[in-house]
């Protein structure tokens, strides 16, 4: 998605969350619906294919850039460590 790719990925972990819109997520080890998703990509017209590359990849920076996972870890970090240095 960082790259401008058009997720296509089994419902595990995060994953639905991650792609949302973006992609398109299928049931685990279900081949037709992969074969049928990866043909549909490959079938997006010029204008839709160019959408949901940019839509993928400033999902990806807005949400998961690694400034967004820094400031995360440092909040959680600032929460569990006491403030008085000790």
């Amino acid at each position: 998605m960082a790259s401008g790719l058009i997720p296509i990925s089994t419902d595990v972990g995060d994953a639905k969350e991650i792609i949302g819109k973006t992609g398109i997520v299928i049931p685990v080890k279900d081949k037709k619906k992969m074969y049928k998703a990866i043909y549909e990509v490959l079938n997006y017209s010029d204008e839709l294919l160019n959408i949901k590359k940019n839509e993928s990849r400033l999902k990806i920076i807005e949400l998961y850039s690694k400034e967004k996972m820094v400031l995360s870890y440092k909040h959680m970090y600032n929460n569990i460590l006491p403030s008085d240095g000790n």
